[in-house]
């Protein structure tokens, strides 16, 4: 059952964006629902939980048009339930986007790194001393995810 649920969102997906470039693919995080759907089956979860991911991913998937045009009203429409359910998973399985623990940790790392920029009194130091604490946290725990399996 859950292998036929794959095939058919994945065929059509394919069929979906058979047209996309891969800048479109991207920007209609694609790639990402790509992912998981294929690490959906490795996930401790109850069968009420599946199905309320798999009707997400559905509905989803249902709403990428066959022609991309990122300026229409669905594109935006599309980035909301995409975005919810990317927070759904972090959330329930505890599965990331790639890169998403540096892009939160970069602006906090400046903002530890301004003040101490301000306490020398050269702000200019204090932001590459911030960029480096951020990306160094951000990063780190970024390749802690990978190591458990938890990129998506």
């Amino acid at each position: 059952m859950e292998e036929n649920w794959q095939e058919r969102v994945s065929h059509e997906i394919d069929t979906r964006t058979q047209s996309y470039t891969e800048q479109e693919l991207k920007n209609y995080s694609v790639p990402t629902l790509r992912n998981l759907i294929a690490k959906l089956p490795t996930q401790e979860a109850s069968a009420q939980q599946r199905e309320v991911l798999q009707g997400n991913i559905e509905a989803i998937v249902m709403l990428l048009p066959m022609i991309p045009n990122t300026k229409d009203e669905a594109f935006g429409l599309l980035q909301k339930r995409i975005n919810a359910l990317k927070k759904l998973v972090r959330e329930q399985y505890k599965l990331v986007s790639k890169g998403y623990y540096s892009a939160i940790w970069l602006p906090l790392g400046i903002g530890i790194g301004l003040p101490w920029g301000a306490m020398f009194k050269n702000i200019a130091l204090g932001i590459p001393i911030g960029v480096g604490i951020g990306l160094g946290i951000g990063g780190y725990l970024d390749r802690k995810a990978e190591k458990e399996g938890r990129v998506i």
